[in-house]
């Protein structure tokens, strides 16, 4: 095996293994424990987190001195408080992670689900339904009447033959009581008295207050989203693992373009010149105020953007010259 071949199946191992292990990293732990009311960023945490612990380590340094009088033990008893309360907060902490892990992986593949079936090709999303009614142990499925956004079937469960209506609605659009009306209706028709109504959004309350009221003579089961997702699960149908991690990765790799965006406009090279006349402005604006060491520091700053973006152009340049001539090199090899 040549240095090549051995390099490259380092590479592979090595991906295999970020592949393997990526669901319990750094970053996929972050998202798991992440929420909607807490808008800071990472810094922004582990500054916090940093900052309650000395204040507590503080604190207790504080308390513990006005008393013994001593800084070593003062130190000493406040450094195993703290370690203590460390303790209690990682074991809390991993509790809370391994809840959160699980609810969001599971909520991030029933959004791959729903979306996947939305965005399904008619005839792809027939084989979809049928695959999903045979799960459910039903059999000899016969197709009625299909269009854009509803199938109808008869199927056999049990020996009693069953109607069975999907709907493919998005979340925000009810199935309404004329529509279960109407299904209802045709059921009669074919003589069938056992029905479902599956959907992937959801039903009106009026629609749910029919279904007790026809309970006695006609049986109905209505099922919504969430429940669909749950028949999906239990049908062994769900995302595999490493399915959920990619649209994990792709939602953080989301979320890191925002400040991508931000450097991409703070470091614009036509922003330059306008840096630098600004920090010349303040520079010599400073000696006619009373705030020298405010408007220093602003000229300071502004200055400091205008090299780094001077040194940013220098660096783009070159790799854009550096490309360009790998990519003549690389056509002169083809004619040749």
């Amino acid at each position: 095996m040549n240095k090549s071949e051995i390099f490259l199946e380092k590479m592979i191992k090595q991906i295999r293994c970020y592949k393997k292990n990526r669901s319990n990293s750094r970053r996929f732990n972050a998202y798991y424990l992440s929420n909607k009311e807490d808008l800071r960023n990472n810094i922004a945490r582990k500054i916090d987190y940093v900052v309650i612990r000395v204040f507590i380590l503080l604190s207790i340094f504080v308390v513990v001195f006005l008393s013994l009088k001593n800084i070593v033990n003062s130190f000493f008893v406040a450094s195993i408080f703290l370690s203590i309360f460390q303790i209690i907060t990682i074991r809390k902490r991993n509790k809370m992670l391994s809840y959160q892990k699980k609810y969001k992986r599971r909520l991030v593949a029933s959004q791959k689900v729903y979306k996947d079936i939305i965005n399904k090709p008619m005839e792809e999303l027939k084989k979809y339904i049928v695959e999903i009614l045979q799960k459910s142990d039903l059999r000899d499925i016969e197709e009625l009447m299909s269009n854009s956004s509803n199938f109808t079937y008869n199927a056999t469960y049990k020996n009693e033959i069953i109607s069975v209506s999907f709907f493919i609605y998005k979340v925000d659009y009810l199935i309404e009581l004329k529509e279960l009306k109407e299904f209802l209706f045709n059921s009669k028709n074919n003589k069938v008295n056992k029905g479902i109504v599956i959907t992937t959004s959801d039903f009106t309350k009026d629609c749910y207050e029919l279904t007790n009221e026809i309970s006695k003579n006609y049986k109905l089961l209505l099922i919504n989203k969430e429940k669909l997702i749950m028949l999906i699960e239990s049908g062994d149908m769900f995302p595999t693992e490493e399915e959920i991690d990619e649209s994990i990765e792709e939602i953080i790799h989301k979320k890191f373009k925002t400040p991508e965006k931000y450097k991409t406009v703070l470091f614009n090279e036509t922003k330059i010149k306008k840096y630098l006349s600004l920090s010349f402005f303040l520079f010599i604006l400073s000696f006619f105020t009373p705030y020298i060491i405010y408007y220093m520091s602003a000229a300071g700053f502004t200055f400091g953007l205008a090299c780094v973006t001077s040194i940013l152009k220098v660096k783009n340049i070159r790799e854009n010259t550096k490309k360009c001539s790998d990519e003549d090199e690389r056509l002169l090899d083809l004619d040749t």
